[in-house]
């Protein structure tokens, strides 16, 4: 009958074969792991070759080709570099010489290829596109301890996993983890030492944001399309164009707080475009979208015509001169007569700015040369002197001017007031007498090296 003394010694005997058993191909030697990633040292942690050995060497670059043994003082070797090598264990055994071999397996720490999606409510879609590993584990550092270490969450499948990480969180809103590769070993077992670790350092979304475009602008060539909008951290979009989805931007996995900028080739084929924010772990997205304005044309017809177009109701539409606003309208307008401050030979550049929702579409930018003066200096086309305070004389609006002059000519040609200061305008006298009519001016002045005349009628109104 066996005493529970030797009963103990054969159940640690056999618990010990079992956690060391990366055995030899005949089992006189066993190894810590037969496979990993480098640098990567393989050590014997046992022996088995029975009795009356004399000699017991290792060779840990055996070639099982040559079969030429090289003897090393010792019992451990660390690979640097990815490959196949055979550890072999040679014993002088009653006068006779035998050889024990294992191959040992070394890859190289590859970066996993990996998909992370932060979604709302605490959750992470990782999805595993990776084929080089044979396991995969996810390890998250534990925020109830101090110093907290890392620990072993879960084994990710190849494919989409979804991870619910809200007890893991630190301070912030800060979660902090990593994804491992490792690879299967002879026996069934698992390592991953040395092996390649995907960082993961996110801010939790607690809730689902609304996604908000901020601006959409059209390039000058209208070749290109810039999108502007504040992404939500860890979030996937997608740009949709006329129905279709043109492109997927991810923002990155880690802190994201500036503006993303995305630019798309236009071909002319779409006027609409809607940003998607997509929720990989319920499928779930929401969309916001806005339309394009396109400026056609300029044409010189008693003025600057311009004309654009739009397939979205603004709720405001400004036009720009020269990066100066000139006309603001809550009309869903498409074209607009610009014959105020222009000056023959100079070059006035136009932009169109339509508000919606917070939201602002952007048009090119189209230029003209001015081939005629229209209204150079700002007047106006009426005038009360009845002493109010309000409009009380007749002058230009105050601009920077040289060599300034006015003359005022009543409907019999008779000059009644002269002025050499744009500040100082006609208070309708003449003659001691303000009389009720039709009056003709004609200033005079230098602008950019430029002398410029110009005329025009108003009304006195007495």
């Amino acid at each position: 009958m066996f005493s529970y003394k030797y009963i103990l010694i054969l159940f640690f005997f056999l618990l010990s074969y079992s956690l060391l058993s990366q055995v030899s191909e005949s089992k006189r030697f066993w190894v810590n792991s037969d496979v990993g990633c480098d640098p990567f040292e393989v050590r014997i942690i046992k022996e088995n070759v029975g009795p009356n050995v004399s000699v017991i060497q290792y060779d840990f670059d055996y070639s099982r080709t040559t079969g030429i043994f090289s003897p090393s003082s010792s019992k451990s070797y660390e690979y640097k570099s990815p490959g196949t090598y055979t550890v072999a264990q040679a014993i002088n055994q009653d006068g006779i010489e035998k050889i024990d071999l294992i191959d040992i397996n070394v890859y190289e720490p590859k970066k996993i290829d990996v998909d992370i999606y932060n979604c709302s409510y605490n959750e992470l879609q990782i999805n595993i596109n990776d084929n080089y590993y044979d396991i995969y584990y996810l390890y998250f550092k534990n925020n109830k301890e101090p110093n907290p270490p890392y620990i072993q969450i879960q084994e990710l499948s190849k494919g989409e996993n979804t991870v619910s990480y809200s007890s893991f969180l630190f301070p912030g809103n800060k979660l902090e983890g990593y994804i491992i590769g490792g690879f299967i070993l002879s026996d069934g077992g698992k390592n991953f030492d040395g092996c390649y670790q995907y960082p993961i350092n996110i801010l939790s979304i607690e809730e689902e944001i609304e996604t908000k475009i901020d601006s959409i602008k059209l390039s000058d060539d209208i070749l290109e399309i810039s999108l502007f909008y504040n992404p939500q951290k860890s979030s996937n979009y997608n740009i949709i164009v006329d129905g279709k989805i043109d492109s997927s931007y991810l923002t990155s996995p880690t802190i994201n707080t500036g503006d993303k900028v995305i630019d798309i080739s236009n071909d002319f084929n779409f006027k609409c475009l809607e940003l998607e924010k997509i929720n990989y772990c319920n499928s779930s997205s929401i969309k916001d979208d806005i339309c394009l304005i396109y400026l056609n044309n300029i044409t010189e017809v008693n003025g600057h015509l311009l004309e654009w177009n739009y397939d979205m109701d603004f709720d405001s539409i400004l036009i720009y001169k020269n990066e100066k606003l000139i006309n603001s309208t809550i009309e869903n307008s498409y074209n607009m007569l610009d014959n105020q401050e222009i000056i023959s030979g100079e070059n006035y550049c136009y932009l169109i700015k339509g508000f919606i929702n917070g939201k602002v579409s952007i048009s090119n930018t189209k230029c003209i040369d001015a081939n005629k003066n229209y209204n150079p200096l700002p007047i106006p086309n009426a005038f009360t002197p009845n002493s109010d305070g309000l409009n009380d004389y007749f002058l230009p609006i105050k601009k920077e001017v040289e060599d300034y002059k006015m003359y005022i000519f009543n409907r019999f040609g008779e000059l009644v007031f002269v002025s050499g200061d744009i500040k100082v305008g006609w208070d309708g006298n003449y003659k001691n007498k303000i009389i009720q009519d039709t009056y003709f001016y004609k200033i005079e002045f230098n602008k950019n090296g430029k002398l410029i005349t110009q005329t025009g009628k108003f009304v006195l109104i007495k």
